[in-house]
């Protein structure tokens, strides 16, 4: 817990599935999700849906640093609304950015760290 945040931090895809879904059953979910693509027991497409089916309008992030997915998460994931794809390594103060503007967009407004609407990935 710093800056007023609270991160619930997982040890994989299939524990952050489940600790979202009881977050979700206690009314508590999340303001934004944030996933590794590659994990040992999941991909974060698998995350990625695992938090649309509970919450359809939830921000999700996927990250990555490999520029190869064999699994397709990026693709299918953006093809079903996520909203970016960041590349590691991600500096903090760029990732601060981005974060404030998906969970605070109105807040936001007119400072799209993504550079448009059209392009969900973030380069470094």
């Amino acid at each position: 817990k710093a800056n007023g945040v609270t991160v619930t931090a997982c040890d994989g895809g299939a524990e952050a599935i489940t600790a979202f879904e009881e977050c979700h059953a206690r009314g508590q979910c999340p303001d934004l999700v944030i996933t590794d693509i590659r994990m040992p027991d999941r991909n974060g497409y698998e995350v990625f849906r695992g938090v649309r089916d509970l919450e359809p309008q939830l921000p999700v992030v996927l990250m990555t640093g490999f520029g190869y997915d064999p699994s397709h998460s990026i693709l299918r994931a953006t093809e079903e609304g996520m909203h970016a794809v960041l590349f590691k390594p991600i500096p903090v103060p760029r990732l601060v950015e981005v974060l404030k503007w998906m969970v605070f967009p109105r807040q936001h407004a007119g400072k799209d760290p993504l550079g448009s609407h059209n392009r969900p990935l973030v380069g470094r």
